[in-house]
């Protein structure tokens, strides 16, 4: 174990909430150092709208290492939206963003754009 932590995939859906708005979802998976999922860990994440607003909106992973993060109230002209991993905390262990990946490519490992 080298003590480390970092993103091992983001996922992002929508939903539609309204005939005038939407929300955007973010699913946030944590590896340690050696690929293994991570409980407990604490997530800090900023959504980003084209307004540039952001929303700062934090959550712990399960014993699967996954977290979920939601944005409603979405506008329907609002094209996307894009959620930012800005740290990863555990005790005992520190957050590495230059490991973050994403296995299936829909994202950098630390940002994902949910479009509408």
């Amino acid at each position: 174990m080298d003590g480390t932590i970092h993103v091992g995939d983001l996922q992002g859906i929508t939903q539609r909430e309204s005939s005038s708005t939407w929300l955007a979802e973010a699913t946030i998976l944590v590896h340690d150092g050696e690929h293994a999922v991570v409980g407990d860990a604490l997530v800090t994440t900023v959504w980003n709208t084209p307004a540039s607003s952001s929303f700062p909106v934090e959550c712990v992973t399960d014993s699967a290492g996954v977290c979920t993060v939601s944005l409603g109230g979405i506008s329907k002209d609002t094209e996307s939206v894009a959620l930012t991993v800005e740290m990863l905390s555990l005790p005992d262990y520190s957050y590495a963003p230059a490991d973050n990946h994403d296995a299936d490519g829909d994202s950098d490992g630390t940002t994902i754009v949910v479009a509408r």
